[in-house]
């Protein structure tokens, strides 16, 4: 059997036998996969066994989420859908984890980015890290991407807005 054609320059899609295979390399808590995990968050058959497995490895995968969180590929003015999956991915799992405050300084610009996912998320980091500008600034983007955002996003950004002015 000939393996499928694909586009020049495109990545093959994920099977789950590749999900399975981060899932294993994750409970092994390999750091040595980690470049591997964070290129994975970018698609959705892997995602999910992607985000376990840097979440296992906590503080050990602090740098790369943070690295991935703020590069988008292959470059801000044209970046690819799967490289805004794997940003916001990056940050959504950070929410989660226990962060340095020293992180925010990196992951800040975030909140500037066209995709309202990606400032959504950055927002819920300026809840947990940030300042009163901070979290000024945040809500000042929350209120600009919300009219854009699609319905379920919207209820999150709500949400995120009341926890950044009980908190303010």
């Amino acid at each position: 059997m000939k393996p499928p054609k694909r586009s020049p320059g495109k990545p093959a899609a994920a099977t789950p036998l590749q999900a399975g295979a981060i899932e294993a390399l994750g409970e092994a808590r390999r750091t040595d996969a980690i470049p591997c995990f964070i290129e994975a968050l970018g698609d959705d058959t892997c995602r999910s066994a992607a985000e376990a497995a840097l979440h296992k490895l906590g503080a050990q995968a602090r740098a790369a989420l943070v690295e991935a969180a703020a590069s988008p590929k292959p470059g801000a003015l044209e970046e690819s859908p799967s490289s805004v999956r794997r940003r916001r991915s990056a940050l959504e799992l950070m929410a989660r984890m226990l962060l340095p405050r020293q992180a925010w300084r990196s992951l800040r610009p975030c909140l500037e980015d066209r995709d309202a996912g990606i400032v959504l998320a950055a927002a819920r980091l300026a809840v947990k890290l940030g300042n009163l500008d901070d979290k000024a600034a945040a809500v000042r983007r929350l209120a600009e991407v919300l009219p854009s955002a699609d319905s379920s996003l919207q209820r999150q950004i709500e949400d995120c807005l009341h926890a950044l002015l009980k908190k303010a």
